[in-house]
């Protein structure tokens, strides 16, 4: 047993005897948020995505048309595993299917199972034991973005396969680059290429030439609404505006964004940057700090400005400021786009899991996936659909 766990349960091991609770409304959840954090102080990859402030403002801005799900189990009356999960429609080759899974959407990044140190691998079995029980309500459960290396997931494929869960053959997720911060901004700099800072000098120069360059940068506090009305502003004037001219995160998203990264009684920092050219604001980069590691959310410039390279100026300020301001531990880049791995190729390594049960409609389901599969291999397209 580990020291945290001995510290939290005294000289007596973690029971094997648990139960499970489901919640499904949103009052419900939110009441979860005391212990939730408590318990997340514990539990080993804990990340802003875990949060009940990230899960709570997800569901009251995207959870229409869904039921929640959480399941939080408990031993003695405390909470020892917590994850949250939703049940939703959607359709396979016209064919309508009950999916049992994780928030997904453009603003999901990765989730987990929030567990006690100890209690993996009795956690692990009570959620495999409810995915039978609850089978009449789910076709398929589907678990995205689960850390590669989580502690709980080797005992939760035998207890899955016990009952009678089939889980196919873990995918990989998609990567998040994530840097360590053990060095100042200068030594940094100093092991990158000579190609590297002769481009940030050159860029710095274009800029000032191009006129005067206020950037202002609020740390410490939750941005106002104001600000977030200017991160709205700028990016319907960005690249990022899809064919229809339609902002990618929009009304709805920064609201989102605004809603659980100003939770500072649950620990979140707004740590946002807005550059303005001759008092218009063309950039933002829009980060929250979290348990000493800083976020990339959002990186936006007019597209006016493209050729001088105002964003790339404006995360370089970002990136300079958590390197030597002592905020933070590590500079989570929340992607591992070409951009990212310009600056950090090391990348945290995420799964994902399909799972059917025994029912007749989930196993056609699983049919047809693996004729998917196996279709999109022969093409040649390795989509593995």
């Amino acid at each position: 047993m580990s020291a945290t766990a001995q510290t939290v349960f005294g000289q007596h091991a973690p029971s094997s005897v648990v139960n499970l609770e489901v919640v499904s409304s949103l009052e419900e959840m939110q009441a979860l948020s005391p212990e939730w954090n408590e318990l997340l102080k514990l539990h080993r990859g804990r990340n802003l995505f875990n949060t009940p402030a990230w899960n709570c403002a997800w569901w009251r801005a995207f959870g229409s048309g869904k039921t929640l799900h959480v399941l939080a189990v408990r031993s003695s009356c405390r909470l020892v595993g917590l994850l949250v999960l939703n049940l939703y429609k959607t359709r396979l080759r016209g064919v309508t299917i009950r999916v049992l899974g994780n928030f997904t959407n453009a603003h999901f990044s990765r989730t987990d199972l929030v567990v006690m140190p100890g209690f993996e691998s009795v956690v692990a079995k009570e959620l495999a034991r409810h995915l039978d029980t609850a089978a009449s309500a789910w076709d398929m459960a589907l678990l995205q973005q689960l850390p590669a290396d989580a502690a709980w997931l080797p005992e939760f494929f035998r207890a899955a396969q016990t009952q009678g869960v089939e889980v196919l053959e873990p995918q990989p997720g998609v990567g998040k680059c994530r840097m360590p911060l053990n060095q100042s901004w200068d030594d940094y700099t100093a092991q990158r290429s000579g190609h590297f800072r002769r481009t940030l000098g050159k860029t710095v120069r274009r800029i000032e030439r191009s006129g005067t360059v206020t950037y202002r940068h609020l740390v410490g506090r939750a941005a106002p609404a104001t600000d977030f009305a200017v991160f709205a502003d700028v990016e319907q004037r960005s690249w990022k505006d899809d064919a229809e001219g339609e902002a990618r995160l929009g009304a709805t998203g920064w609201a989102f964004q605004q809603d659980f990264s100003s939770a500072t009684a649950d620990g979140m920092t707004c740590d946002n940057w807005i550059v303005e050219l001759n008092g218009e604001p063309v950039t933002i980069v829009h980060t929250v700090g979290y348990d000493r590691v800083s976020y990339c959310f959002q990186t936006l410039f007019d597209e006016r400005v493209r050729d001088i390279y105002l964003g790339r100026v404006a995360v370089t300020k970002h990136f300079e400021s958590v390197f030597d301001g002592g905020r933070y531990d590590a500079l989570d880049f929340n992607g591992n786009s070409a951009f990212c791995k310009s600056w950090c190729d090391t990348e945290l390594p995420f799964v994902s899991l399909q799972m059917f049960n025994r029912r007749p409609r989930s196993q056609l389901l699983k049919a047809m996936r693996m004729l998917i599969k196996r279709a999109g291999s022969g093409s040649g397209s390795g989509s593995g659909s």
